[in-house]
């Protein structure tokens, strides 16, 4: 058995390397990367890449290994893919064997204790059984909903699935199996860890759990105590990818519709061209919606007043919103997966059905219009703020679930 103080060196598995390319997922991957090297452990990531071979960098102390992806294309451009190369993609992705080399060399040259695994697009659920079989202890954490669905959202055609239609059945039908090779399991919410097991992912795992994504304290770098005078514009805001799941249009529609005399729109981040475009041409009619592209968080939320996250899909959990409450800033919300856990309605944010664009309209115009409400709600999302920014008590989570899984298996 590991001993309690002993170090551990810990491969991480993920689709992207690039924090900065990626979104939530790939943010709290490196978060827990660098508050585990900071206690002394070795970490090394394997991504998949657009480049040749298998080749390994450094950022910072982490070994990154780029893994060049073996399937039709690289999913990670804006380049536009046709319906019957996409399925195409995702049939080879439900079990993709010739990226399982890859696994073989980087097991080999760096002895992990423990992988942790997390997003799986280009590693598929062959990654788990190669584990097993390498007999290294493993545990994956669900950030989203592609072990079960190809989309990763459970949503097509702006409608949520209750249940798995024929393609995700199709495409995910191995992945229900290989799952249960994995010795833990983690949702960065209830509901997406329920949301697995209810589809009978995960079922026959030992250990499961919930550990919420945590925020960098250092993302907090400006003045964040709540000030009207801060701003002459109001301003609402929205950051994150441009897709059709997160609900930009219904913002959109709510903010033409809302009627408010001194208020802009301000909507950061990007997507795939050819929706964004649409998006613009949308927004066209009204020169006070602004596309800002993609920006740092700590340079978008001083800026705006409130943040609304409109999202029609079920989100795993929506990092935006502990983001949004560490800048002090009232967030308007969806009732959507994993998002009413972190908001109290009416206490730290105010929730809304997103199928209702009069829903939407009536929470922006109570916060627009109630400066008390705005405060209170900017007050009391500060303090919600604290459990999020606590990275300490976040990688002790982490760090105490490694040594459970090593143990269980020294048993």
């Amino acid at each position: 058995m590991q001993s309690i103080n002993r170090k551990m060196t810990i491969l991480f598995i993920s689709s992207l390397s690039e924090s900065d390319k990626g979104g939530g997922a790939e943010q709290s991957l490196w978060n827990q990367i660098k508050a585990l090297e900071n206690k002394g452990h070795k970490c090394i990531l394997l991504a998949t890449s657009n480049h040749k071979g298998l080749k390994c960098t450094k950022v910072g102390e982490t070994s990154v290994w780029l893994a060049n992806i073996r399937n039709l294309y690289w999913p990670y451009t804006n380049q536009k893919i046709s319906k019957a190369g996409k399925f195409i993609w995702h049939l080879l992705d439900v079990y993709n064997i010739f990226m399982q080399n890859y696994v073989y060399k980087v097991v080999h040259m760096e002895k992990p204790h423990i992988a942790s695994i997390h997003n799986l697009p280009g590693w598929s659920g062959a990654v788990w059984r190669t584990l097993k079989n390498l007999h290294i202890p493993m545990l994956q954490v669900l950030h989203d909903h592609y072990t079960c669905c190809p989309r990763a959202t459970m949503s097509i055609d702006g409608k949520n699935c209750n249940l798995q239609c024929y393609q995700c059945k199709l495409l995910r039908f191995p992945h229900k199996y290989l799952s249960q090779n994995v010795d833990a399991v983690v949702g960065v919410s209830n509901y997406i860890l329920h949301r697995h097991l209810e589809l009978g992912y995960f079922s026959q795992v030992p250990i499961k759990k919930v550990i919420y994504n945590s925020v960098d304290p250092q993302l907090v770098k400006s003045k964040t105590d709540y000030s009207e005078e801060q701003h002459r514009i109001f301003k609402i805001g929205y950051i994150g990818r441009l897709d059709p799941a997160k609900g930009i249009e219904r913002l959109i529609d709510a903010y033409l519709q809302a009627n408010l005399p001194s208020a802009q729109l301000w909507i950061a981040g990007d997507g795939k061209e050819d929706y964004e475009k649409y998006l613009k041409t949308k927004a066209s009619c009204d020169p006070r919606i602004v596309f800002m592209g993609r920006v740092k968080p700590s340079e978008f939320y001083p800026k705006i007043n409130i943040l609304v996250v409109p999202s029609i899909c079920q989100e795993s959990q929506g990092m935006v919103i502990p983001e949004a409450f560490a800048f002090g800033k009232p967030v308007i919300a969806s009732k959507r997966g994993g998002i009413p856990e972190m908001i109290n309605d009416g206490e730290n944010g105010l929730l809304f059905d997103p199928d209702s664009v009069s829903e939407l309209i009536s929470c922006i115009h109570r916060v627009y219009y109630d400066q008390n409400l705005r405060y209170s709600l900017s007050k009391n999302s500060k303090k919600s703020s604290s459990y999020f920014l606590n990275i300490d008590s976040w990688v002790n989570a982490y760090e105490e679930l490694y040594r459970q899984v090593l143990h269980q298996n020294h048993e």
